[in-house]
């Protein structure tokens, strides 16, 4: 069996973060996660798991 690993850079909340920022992080890493899925997917000549 064989396995593939994306993982990106760490990334660190603030952690007195208020609402604003947890939302920016939120967003950051919802951006970096769809970024590896199309990364990932791309390497098998696909755009996600459907296709």
């Amino acid at each position: 069996a064989r396995l593939h690993l994306w993982y990106g850079e760490p990334m660190t909340v603030p952690e007195k973060a208020g609402s604003e920022e947890l939302e920016r992080c939120r967003l950051e890493m919802e951006g970096r996660l769809n970024n590896l899925y199309a990364q990932a997917w791309g390497e098998f000549g696909k755009e996600s798991h459907d296709a």
